[in-house]
């Protein structure tokens, strides 16, 4: 089955790709970065029926991904929110339903799951679907797992940005004040972790011998 995965760069993306490829489905990825990927890849932006709608082509069933979350913040103005997560996502189901991916799809892919685990996750009505207590389990296993996963790399991109340590700077004395000292408390301010020694001197400074241990 050939999957379509919107927001495909993103943590749940990156999550649920090679699950897909392990249960032996062709996924077909979107985004609206160019991803370097092995994968079939189509660059589309949500926002853009358009794009959906050329992404959508040819695919059997979508996973929607491309969603923005309380840690994107400080990067997206609230409009984006807006407009990615209820304009995008109904752009994507508008274009699902133009390609004839309908809700009885997902119904069998549900079916399907509930087969290979083994318990019911859902309780079916002619006026509601509701989550069985087992389902209501799993699903919050999963946002759990989901979660665990956003802050492990949350943490690993803080640690990329954010540097530790110890920092030794040596300069001409005038080129060190003029240049290099005023800079110095907002770099120390973006990187409290790291200690930073500013050795001004008109002298060349041998800075393993004379300022490593000092």
């Amino acid at each position: 089955m050939k999957i379509l995965i919107t927001g495909a760069g993103g943590n749940l993306g990156r999550v649920v790709v090679p699950a897909l490829v392990e249960q032996g489905h062709t996924p077909r990825l979107m985004d609206f970065r160019s991803l370097d990927t092995p994968y079939e890849y189509v660059q589309a932006d949500v926002r853009e029926l358009d794009q959906v709608r050329r992404a959508v082509t040819g695919v059997d069933a979508i996973v929607h991904a491309a969603a923005l979350h309380g840690i994107h913040l400080q990067q997206w103005p609230p409009q984006d929110f807006w407009a990615i997560n209820v304009s995008g996502t109904f752009n994507v189901f508008e274009a699902a339903r133009e390609e004839g991916i309908t809700p009885a799809m997902v119904g069998r892919r549900i079916d399907q799951l509930e087969e290979r685990l083994g318990v019911k996750l859902f309780k079916r009505s002619t006026r509601k679907v509701t989550l069985t207590p087992e389902g209501t389990t799993f699903f919050e296993d999963c946002h759990r797992l989901l979660d665990d996963l956003r802050s492990a790399e949350d943490s690993l991109t803080l640690g990329a940005k954010s540097a530790s340590g110890r920092l030794i700077v040596t300069a001409p004395t005038a080129f060190g004040r003029k240049h290099i000292a005023p800079h110095l408390p907002a770099f120390i301010a973006e990187h409290p972790n790291l200690a930073i020694t500013l050795h001004l001197s008109e002298r060349l400074v041998d800075l393993k011998n004379e300022l490593e241990e000092s």
